[in-house]
């Protein structure tokens, strides 16, 4: 093939994009490959609106009713699946056993710490295959003590955006909420 024809053949691939949605090649993307400005910029207004939210609120346990509208917006439809099925799982524990007090009833489940953040920073966010991590370095008190920490959102882009599909707790302290949000709402 002469060179000519394989630059038209490359330009109209390119110019089809190679007959694959970018959705679907930024999916394929490694770990550490760059996002694009877009994509940085939601992800960054997702996990600020989530946080802010987040403070504002303090929402203590599986969070219900008007809480959990106000959180809606930033968590992935499967993320609300565990959450709605941990929710059945709360009232049929506290049917079944009247007077004791169910999971998930008290403190922040966003968080590794109980009383939740106070204040939070973002860093970069980072491609990691279908997902993309953003580390949330938080601060909050608990018994007059100041105590920071890491927090990992976990995201991924679903049809009306970026939202948030797990919370890893990154504190090493013993009275941590849980190792990540989904394994605590799996353990209910």
């Amino acid at each position: 093939m002469n060179a000519v024809v394989r630059l038209v053949l490359t330009l109209l691939l390119a110019l089809a994009g190679g007959g694959v949605s970018a959705d679907a090649r930024a999916a394929d993307r490694p770990a550490g490959t760059a996002l694009s400005q877009a994509d940085d910029a939601a992800i960054r207004a997702i996990a600020k609106g989530f946080y802010e939210t987040l403070i504002a609120s303090r929402p203590s346990g599986l969070p219900s009713g008007p809480e959990m509208e106000r959180l809606r917006p930033y968590l992935s439809r499967d993320l609300l699946r565990l959450m709605e099925r941990a929710s059945r799982r709360q009232g049929a524990f506290e049917r079944a056993h009247r007077g004791d007090k169910p999971p998930l009833v008290d403190g922040c489940i966003f968080s590794c710490l109980f009383e939740g953040p106070r204040w939070f920073a973002l860093g970069a966010p980072r491609r990691d295959g279908p997902t993309v991590r953003l580390d949330a370095k938080l601060s909050g008190d608990t018994a007059g003590k100041d105590l920071t920490w890491t927090d990992t959102l976990v995201l991924v882009k679903e049809s009306g955006g970026w939202r948030i599909s797990d919370v890893r707790m990154g504190c090493t302290w013993p009275f941590r909420m849980g190792p990540t949000l989904r394994a605590m709402l799996a353990d209910v």
